[in-house]
Parts: structure tokens; C-alpha cells; sequence
């Protein structure tokens, strides 16, 4: 019976989710009916599991990738936070908290987490990608640079083409955002 009214619940976020504009769904209605349906049974797999055990974090954060997947942002953020309560260092489900922010257009929260996950990995070169392209979007242009040249320290220490590639690439993207921003 729970399972049941689970499914009916999932069914009818997935169904308002095509008919809603808000920022925080994704139209998924050309999603493939077979996925939808798999992503569903994810999430009550995933509900059982936490409910099983609330402390799971793996449960928490596949539970949240599910419900992004099928658009419902609101309920994929809540959830990746609690992944992030669960487990603070939880790269990905930071990137993705930033990457939903960033999605709907609340650049200051997706700046917040991105600056987590850039504390936490700074020499990983689509972390400091993501980190400036979002900072340059919340308007913080300062920091965006402070993390370039730190990047940009770590790509010489290491002696990385690749990375010193990438810190010309976004020095080139912060200058040209700075004379279109003037």
C-alpha cells in the first residue's frame, strides 16, 4: 500500500512537472516513458532505504540525483543538503547543489557551494571551470580571480600543460567579462 501511494505521488510530481514553468522543474516530457519509469523506481527504492535507515548517505544522494533527473529541483536541493549533512565532504553532491542553483538563476547560493567544492578541490581543472563561470555569474569577479591564480599557482608547481591551458583560457574569460561588465 505505502509503495503504492508512492508511486501515485511520484507519478503526479512527474505529470505537474511538464505543465508547471517554474524555475525550480525541468520539463521532462520528452523523457523516454521507460526512463521515467526507472528513475521513479529509484526514488522509492531510495525512500525505502532512508526510511530504513536515515543516516545513509549514499541512499540520500542517489535519492537526490533521481529527483533531479526527473526535474523536480526543490526536491533534489533539499535532499543533496541533507547528503552534505550527512556527509560534508560529498564532492559531487556539492557540484550539483551549485549546479542546480546556477540552473534557476540563484547565482549567490550556486556561488556558496561552489566555493565549498573549490576549497576542497582546487587543482581539479572542472572544478575551478565551474567555479569561475559561476563566480563571473554572481558577480564576484574578485574571487573568481584569487581562485584563478591559485589554480593557476598549482598548475605551475605541478608542471601541467593541460592546467596552465586551462588558467589562459578563463585569465582570457575574466578579462573579457570585466570589459563587457564595465
Amino acid at each position: 500500500m505505502k509503495k503504492t501511494i508512492l508511486t501515485m505521488v511520484c507519478i503526479g510530481l512527474i505529470t505537474l512537472t511538464g505543465c508547471t514553468g517554474s524555475k525550480w522543474t525541468k520539463d521532462i516530457s520528452a523523457m523516454p516513458e521507460e526512463q521515467k519509469a526507472q528513475h521513479l523506481a529509484a526514488v522509492e527504492e531510495k525512500l525505502t532505504i532512508i526510511d530504513e535507515v536515515p543516516t545513509d548517505s549514499g541512499a540520500h544522494f542517489e535519492l537526490a540525483f533521481h529527483y533531479e533527473a526527473l526535474g523536480e529541483y526543490k526536491d533534489a536541493v533539499k535532499i543533496y543538503k541533507q547528503t552534505l549533512e550527512l556527509d560534508p565532504g560529498h564532492i559531487v553532491a556539492m557540484n550539483n547543489v551549485a549546479g542546480i542553483y546556477e540552473e534557476v538563476g540563484d547565482y549567490e547560493e550556486a556561488a556558496m557551494y561552489i566555493k565549498r567544492l573549490y576549497e576542497l578541490r582546487p587543482a581539479i581543472p572542472e572544478v575551478i571551470k565551474d567555479t569561475i563561470r559561476i563566480l563571473l555569474k554572481a558577480g564576484e569577479t574578485e574571487n573568481a580571480q584569487a581562485a584563478l591564480e591559485n589554480f593557476a599557482s598549482i598548475a605551475s608547481t605541478q608542471g601541467s600543460q593541460e592546467m596552465n591551458d586551462i588558467a589562459s583560457d578563463l585569465f582570457k574569460e575574466i578579462v573579457d567579462y570585466k570589459n563587457n561588465n564595465k
